[in-house]
């Protein structure tokens, strides 16, 4: 019997299977296979013994294949295109991500630019940026010739409903809620599946309404009987519909999730609404459903559970990672055990997430998300302080939290002994940073908007590298020495602030990422360079805005009352050292309504000393 790589031939075959071909080519054998027998009618038939694997063999040099002529589809969606399969190119939803069980859910979307034809042949790729970020206009706008048609409104049977519902994907898309344009093209048909999400989405929009044209602290009596008192009673209406909703659902591991993007809705609704309390309260309950949902996963197999949520978990984690400082700056929500590990400074491979941090980021948005960690990091284990307290906080508002005291003397001797450590983080994140900072400087003229993100990073980092190096601004010589850091944020907030005004027919600016408010307010009352100090105040005055729970109106009140005790203090006289102390004796409680209280030290000049009294402080109008 012949071997194997002879031709296929059989001496005990009939005759009329024998071959009516010629030999095998010289091509087809270099092309590694052997032409099957052809019978009298043109059929190829396989001898007698003769196995598949013979009709194949092995050459020591495969010719490489050649891909197909058809151009590679670039019109899937979002979605498929990360998990690498074929799309099925359904609109306004791809079927396979959002019907199919090995399915995500969700569908991303088709991307926010759409293709256009400006030639023959060619192909452009048409901008679709509708209004500058961190602001919305007024309703009586021309709402509809900002958006494309809306797919969405269309579940919306009720025109009041839709009417919200459109100007909610206005408001969520430029008020830097998310750290990307994904969730908001997910959240959309999270709503249709999730009512107590539809709801809270509808709250949030109507909230922002009521408040046009102004971001001006109101009570509910102002609210309700303003110019946008409808607007007022629907949202409560919608924000008490979700919250039962949430309450009343089954626990799970997927409808904690639910209960998770709600939470990151009522934050926001609270921000606009202007309760300190409230919002940092849904902070808290969300911090702990995060750290028992990420508990909970590990235990869970990956499937279509959370572990294919990772757009929502991931910017559910950037906003509460980003409300630290807020919290922070009112002296609230810090860890009671820091020698537990929370999910928000886990790390994947080391026990903390910033001793992962990397040498050098890729781009912008690496930056900003390990700057969230380097953040959260410090504020919440490093004895830094501010002089800003939250007033008429519950026990149940505090659950697994505590509230900070007044600084105490061996505060300072804490925060020197780890003071190496901290600084070693933030000067490896400014280290990376800085590449990226300095190759968006060099290049082409950037429009003012694509400078905000970078410029309000920076500011952050200059904002707590501050606070760490000058012991909380206890250090007087250190602070001396501070002053071009602080003309720096100066410089870089007017930057922001008139980017972010120049946008024709808004009135104010809202923003849920962490703006330039709390940096100037630090500037007014801590730098020692006078006219640094007034040209900070002067920036809080003149541009109204509120981020997240910091509100410019409150923020150049407190300003103000500083700038009159700082004269007092040089009228009085004294050392530097000795006027310092009595400045730092200073603190500004915030009650429940948002009114300010002052504690600050006075010159009685009958007795000729200084005493401690407490004062209101209200705060300017426009």
């Amino acid at each position: 019997m012949e071997s194997s790589s002879s031709s296929p031939q059989s001496s005990g075959s009939s005759p009329k299977s024998k071959s009516s071909s010629p030999d095998p080519s010289p091509e087809a054998v270099l092309a590694g296979l052997a032409p099957l027998p052809v019978g009298s009618r043109g059929k190829k038939t396989r001898l007698p013994g003769m196995s598949p694997q013979m009709a194949t063999f092995a050459l020591q040099q495969r010719p490489r294949t050649k891909r197909a002529c058809a151009t590679k589809v670039k019109t899937g969606c979002i979605t498929c295109k990360r998990r690498h399969i074929k799309c099925d190119e359904t609109r306004p939803f791809c079927l396979k991500c959002t019907k199919s069980p090995r399915g995500p859910g969700v569908c991303e979307g088709y991307g926010p630019t759409a293709r256009t034809k400006s030639g023959p042949g060619a192909v452009t790729i048409a901008p679709r940026r509708i209004i500058a970020k961190g602001t919305w206009r007024k309703p009586q706008d021309s709402l509809h010739a900002l958006l494309e048609p809306g797919y969405e409104s269309v579940f919306f049977k009720d025109p009041e409903e839709r009417s919200y519902f459109d100007f909610y994907r206005v408001l969520v898309g430029n008020i830097y809620l998310f750290p990307s344009d994904s969730m908001a093209r997910v959240l959309p048909q999270l709503a249709r599946r999730e009512p107590a999400i539809k709801h809270a989405a509808l709250a949030m929009a109507a909230m922002a309404r009521s408040l046009v044209p102004t971001l001006k602290q109101r009570t509910r009596r102002e609210l309700y009987s303003g110019a946008g008192g409808s607007h007022y009673e629907f949202a409560l209406k919608h924000y008490g519909r979700a919250i039962r909703l949430v309450r009343s659902q089954e626990p799970s591991s997927e409808n904690m999730l639910w209960a998770i993007i709600c939470s990151v809705l009522f934050v926001t609704f609270e921000c606009l609404h202007g309760d300190r309390n409230a919002a940092l309260s849904h902070v808290n309950h969300a911090y702990r459903m995060m750290e028992h949902y990420f508990r909970q996963r590990t235990l869970l197999d990956t499937g279509s559970g959370p572990a294919n949520t990772t757009p929502e978990t991931d910017s559910a984690a950037w906003i509460f990672q980003g409300m630290t400082m807020q919290s922070w700056s009112h002296n609230v929500l810090h860890s009671k055990d820091t020698s537990e590990i929370s999910w928000c400074c886990k790390g994947s491979t080391r026990p903390f997430a910033i001793d992962e941090m990397p040498p050098v980021f890729d781009d912008l948005q690496a930056a900003r998300r390990w700057w969230r960690v380097v953040q959260h990091y410090t504020c919440h284990r490093c004895p830094i302080y501010t002089d800003m307290y939250l007033d008429d906080l519950t026990k149940e508002m505090l659950a697994g939290s505590y509230l900070r005291s007044t600084p105490a003397p061996s505060d300072v001797t804490e925060l020197l002994a780890v003071l190496p450590e901290f600084l070693g983080h933030l000067q490896r994140w400014h280290a990376a940073f800085s590449v990226v900072f300095d190759r968006l400087r060099s290049a082409s003229p950037p429009r003012d908007g694509d400078k905000v993100d970078p410029d309000n990073t920076y500011i952050d980092y200059l904002l707590l590298w501050t606070d760490v190096m000058t012991l909380s601004y206890k250090d007087i010589r250190v602070l001396g020495l501070m002053t071009p850091a602080f003309r720096e944020m100066v410089q870089l907030s007017r930057a922001i602030l008139e980017a972010q005004s120049n946008c024709g027919g808004c009135s104010e600016v809202f923003s849920m990422d962490n703006g330039p408010t709390l940096a100037l307010l630090t500037v007014a009352c801590r730098c020692r360079d006078a006219a640094v100090r007034k040209e900070a105040t002067a920036l809080l005055g003149k541009h109204h805005r509120r981020d997240g729970l910091w509100d410019s109106r409150m923020f150049h009140t407190i300003a103000m009352r500083n700038a009159a005790i700082e004269e007092e203090n040089d009228y009085v006289g004294g050392d530097d050292e000795e006027q310092w102390s009595r400045i730092l004796q200073s603190q500004v409680h915030v009650s429940g309504d948002g009114e300010l209280t002052g504690r600050i030290m006075r010159w009685h000049a009958d007795i000729r000393e200084w005493r401690a009294v407490e004062e209101p402080v209200p705060v300017g109008g426009e």
